[in-house]
């Protein structure tokens, strides 16, 4: 009885020893807090912060690290966004992750001592090389507005009038410029209607001229966000809603040509993961994103008058893989 007690408190104790020692093997050896800006909250941000916390997630699965996110958004604001951005370099987190061109410029004036990985900005080689804060890197998403014009005239080659509504951004402003002579090369005429805050956004979407055959927004902040109020009038008018994200696509524009917000997000973790890994930021790469995709809400291309066998059909002249999306 008392060789059956010693083996089976044997037996206990080694698989206590052997418990402990496979979690002592999985148990995180270091934490790392990432904070993360979203400068407001729309369908695309929650996107790429998705795709940025699941591939990092699965880039660190084993390497005994446990990765902490702090997602802030900063609701349009830019004082909140200041103040996000103060926080951040007063917890002193390992990381600093804006996502768009104005966080970036905010973050590069604030944050000095901890990297930054840029998600989704307008920030090239050249900008780096220029800004005083070096210690960054970047996933740039912007779709070449003559390519979306090319795409737009080969899917709608009867186009003549379109309305293009942006917000008083600077990076915006010189896409709009683009637009207006691209736009001339295919015999379109342009009406421009500008925002100055959100607010602003019904009262404008009243101004577009009755001519207009269609609405076409960039990858614009402010007018992404406020995407349903310009669905609403495209569906009264029968006009299509043309954007230049995935995001938008989903909240009811019929279709985009651009790159998937999940895969910036993706992509950017991989560059985060170097920087974590050791690497200065001013040593990767910026990587700017040329996989472009039509992205297509069926739905709404319906209601909004837009001939899908044309789109298609364009998408497989340009070899642009199509995505068929639902409205939210």
């Amino acid at each position: 009885m008392n060789l059956v007690r010693k083996l089976v408190i044997g037996l206990t104790m080694g698989l206590s020893v052997l418990a402990f020692n496979v979690m002592a093997d999985k148990a995180p050896q270091k934490t790392v807090t990432i904070g993360i800006v979203a400068p407001v909250q729309i369908p695309a941000m929650d996107q790429i912060i998705a795709g940025f916390e699941g591939e990092l997630n699965h880039l660190y699965d084993n390497n005994n690290v446990r990765v902490v996110y702090v997602v802030q958004n900063a609701q349009g604001d830019m004082n909140i966004m200041r103040s996000i951005f103060l926080q951040f370099k007063n917890q002193k987190v390992d990381m600093v992750v804006p996502i768009g061109t104005s966080a970036n410029q905010m973050a590069l004036s604030i944050i000095k001592d901890q990297p930054i990985v840029t998600l989704a900005a307008a920030f090239t080689e050249a900008d780096r090389a220029k800004s005083p804060n070096k210690n960054v890197t970047s996933i740039s998403d912007e779709v070449a507005v003559s390519k979306q014009f090319a795409f737009i005239h080969q899917a709608m080659p009867n186009l003549k009038y379109l309305t293009l509504v942006y917000s008083p951004d600077d990076r915006i402003y010189a896409q709009v410029q683009q637009a207006s002579a691209d736009a001339k090369k295919y015999g379109i005429t342009i009406q421009k209607l500008q925002i100055q805050q959100l607010s602003d956004l019904y009262t404008v979407s009243k101004r577009i001229n009755t001519n207009s055959q269609a609405i076409f927004i960039l990858k614009d902040e402010m007018v992404v966000s406020g995407v349903p109020t310009l669905v609403k009038v495209a569906q009264a008018r029968n006009i299509p809603l043309i954007a230049s994200d995935d995001g938008s696509v989903s909240s009811g524009a019929a279709f985009a040509v651009g790159v998937s917000e999940r895969q910036i997000g993706s992509d950017g973790a991989s560059l985060a993961l170097q920087v974590l890994n050791g690497t200065p930021a001013i040593n990767v790469p910026i990587k700017i994103m040329t996989d472009y995709n039509v992205f297509i809400n069926t739905k709404a291309a319906e209601t909004q008058n837009v001939d899908l066998g044309r789109v298609t059909s364009a998408s497989n002249a340009f070899s642009y893989p199509v995505i068929y999306l639902n409205a939210v």
